[in-house]
C-alpha cells in the first residue's frame, strides 16, 4: 500500500512537471523567474521520489520533461542524468549511423597512426560507427578491438616523450603542458585528443584518463577559483592562499609572472601595465584571481580551446552541461573499485585514533555509500577517482608516498565542513556529535567541493 502511495505521489510530481513546462520560461519577466524558482525548489524537496519512479518509468524522459532538465540538471541523480545523456545521443547516432568508418594501426604506432588516418574526418564522420583492426592479427571487430583501442590511444595521449601533457602533483591526473607548442602541430593534436574524449562519451566508451578538476570544470563552462591550482601545483596553491591570509604591503609583487620557457625566462604580464602595477593588500584578491586564471586557462588557451573544439565537435556543450564536473570525470573514466577495507588499512590520523568515534562513523558511512558516492568522495579527498594499481598504499602527493590522512578539525562551530587537501590527501574532520550528523555534513562538502571563490 504504501509502495502504491509513493507511485502515485511520483506520477502527480509527474504530472505537475508537465503542467509547468506548458508555461514558457522567459528570463526578461521577473514573474517567469520566480516560477522557475519555485518549481526548482519543488524538485529538489521531491528528487529522491522523482529519481526513483524515474529510473521505474524511463519513459517520462519525454521532450518537455528533457527541455526543462536541460536547465536544471540539479533534479536528477547522476544515474538518471546518464540516463538522460544516452538517450540524446541515441537519437543522434540513429542519424549519423551510415557515416561509419575503419580504422588499420598496429599496437605498437596506435596513436600516430590513428592522428594520420582521422585528423581530416568530419565531425560527422567522427559520430558514425568505427570498426578498429590491428596489424598482424586477425579477427572482425564486434566491438572489444574498438574497446581496446580507446584504452590504449587514452593511455599514450600521457606519454611523456609526446610533452603534450604533464602530471599533476597528485600524480594520477594530468593538465595540457604550457610548452607543448614544440610540437609543430600541436593545436591539431589538442582538437583530436578532444574528439577522442568526445568520441569515447558518444560511443559509451571508457577511457584510461583523468584530467585534474580544472579542466573538467571548463569543458562544463565552470567558474575557476584559486582553490583549483592546488591539483596543478601546491607550492603556487600556498603561495597564493599565503597572500590572501597575510598583508602583501612592501613586498615588491606585480602583476606579472615570470615564466622558464625551455630554459628562457619570459615575464607575462597578468593585465596590461601589469609589471609596473605593485600588489597591495586592497587588490591582492584580484591578483590572486588573475594569477590563479593564468595558470588554470591562459598559459594553455590554445591547447584547451583546441580539446574544447574538438570535444565539443562530437558532444554538444550543453548536453555535458547537465553533469558536474565530478560527474563527468566518472563518465569519461568510469566508476573504480573502491575498497574500504582497503583505504581503512591505509590511513593515517593526527589528533584522532581509528577508534574514535567520529572515525569509525565515516567508514561505517562509506561503507554504506553507493560504488558512485564512494568514488565522489575518493575525488574530493585525493583529486582523482582513480586508485592506484597497487591500492591505497600507492596514493602519493607532490612529494612522494602519501597515505589517506584523517585530521582533527578544531572548531567552535561543530556544524562546520569537512575540509579536504588533495596535495597531501587529507580529511579535515571535525568531531561530530552523531554519525546522521557526519553523513550530512559530508555529502554536503562532497557536493558542494571547493566553491569557497576569493572571499
Amino acid at each position: 500500500m504504501q509502495a502504491a502511495n509513493s507511485k502515485d505521489r511520483a506520477a502527480t510530481l509527474i504530472e505537475a512537471i508537465d503542467q509547468h513546462l506548458k508555461l514558457k520560461i522567459k528570463d526578461e519577466h521577473a514573474r517567469e523567474d520566480e516560477r522557475l524558482k519555485v518549481f526548482i525548489r519543488f524538485c529538489l524537496e521531491h528528487k529522491k521520489v522523482i529519481n526513483s519512479f524515474i529510473r521505474a518509468n524511463q519513459q517520462v524522459l519525454n521532450d518537455s520533461l528533457r527541455n526543462v532538465i536541460m536547465k536544471v540538471p540539479m533534479i536528477l541523480d547522476f544515474d538518471n542524468k546518464r540516463l538522460l545523456f544516452r538517450s540524446i545521443v541515441k537519437k543522434m547516432q540513429k542519424k549519423y549511423r551510415l557515416k561509419y568508418f575503419d580504422v588499420g594501426v598496429s599496437r605498437q604506432s596506435v596513436f600516430d597512426e590513428s592522428y594520420e588516418q582521422m585528423k581530416n574526418l568530419s565531425a560527422d564522420r567522427w559520430k558514425g560507427e568505427m570498426a578498429v583492426e590491428f596489424a598482424d592479427e586477425q579477427g572482425i571487430d564486434e566491438g572489444g578491438l574498438t574497446k581496446e583501442w580507446f584504452i590504449l590511444i587514452s593511455q599514450e595521449i600521457f606519454n611523456p616523450d609526446r610533452a603534450l601533457f604533464i602530471q599533476s602533483n597528485a600524480g594520477t591526473t594530468y593538465y595540457p603542458n604550457p610548452n607543448s607548442s614544440v610540437q609543430p602541430e600541436y593545436v591539431s593534436l589538442f582538437k583530436f585528443i578532444g574528439r577522442i574524449v568526445g568520441k569515447a562519451l558518444y560511443d559509451q566508451q571508457l577511457l584510461d584518463c583523468y584530467f585534474v578538476k580544472a579542466l573538467y570544470k571548463i569543458m562544463l563552462g565552470m567558474p575557476l577559483t584559486y582553490h583549483d591550482v592546488e591539483d596543478f601545483d601546491n607550492d603556487v596553491y600556498r603561495n597564493l592562499k599565503w597572500c590572501l591570509d597575510n598583508s602583501v604591503e612592501n613586498l615588491g609583487l606585480s602583476f606579472s609572472e615570470v615564466r622558464d620557457y625551455f630554459g628562457k625566462t619570459q615575464e607575462i604580464e597578468l593585465v596590461p601595465g601589469g609589471k609596473d602595477m605593485e600588489v597591495t593588500d586592497e587588490n591582492k584578491y584580484d591578483y590572486v584571481q588573475k594569477s590563479a586564471y593564468q595558470k588554470l586557462y591562459v598559459s594553455i588557451k590554445r591547447q584547451i580551446d583546441a580539446f574544447l573544439q574538438g570535444f565539443y565537435d562530437i558532444v554538444p556543450k550543453q548536453l555535458v552541461q547537465i553533469f558536474d564536473n565530478r560527474e563527468l570525470e566518472l563518465l569519461i573514466s568510469g566508476l573504480p573499485n573502491i575498497d574500504i577495507m582497503d583505504l581503512r588499512e591505509n590511513t593515517l590520523y593526527q589528533n584522532y585514533t581509528a577508534e574514535t568515534p567520529v572515525v569509525k562513523w565515516l567508514f561505517e558511512v562509506l561503507e554504506e555509500f553507493d560504488n558512485s558516492e564512494r568514488a565522489e568522495f575518493i575525488q574530493f579527498v585525493t583529486g582523482s577517482s582513480k586508485v592506484p594499481v597497487e591500492g591505497f598504499k600507492g596514493l602519493r602527493g607532490n612529494r612522494g608516498p602519501q597515505k589517506f590522512q584523517i585530521v582533527k578539525f578544531f572548531t567552535s562551530d561543530n556544524n562546520r565542513l569537512p575540509q579536504a587537501h588533495t596535495c597531501f590527501k587529507q580529511l579535515e574532520l571535525p568531531e561530530y556529535s552523531s554519525k546522521a550528523q557526519l553523513k550530512e555534513r559530508l555529502l554536503t562538502a562532497i557536493k558542494e567541493g571547493k566553491t569557497f571563490g576569493f572571499a
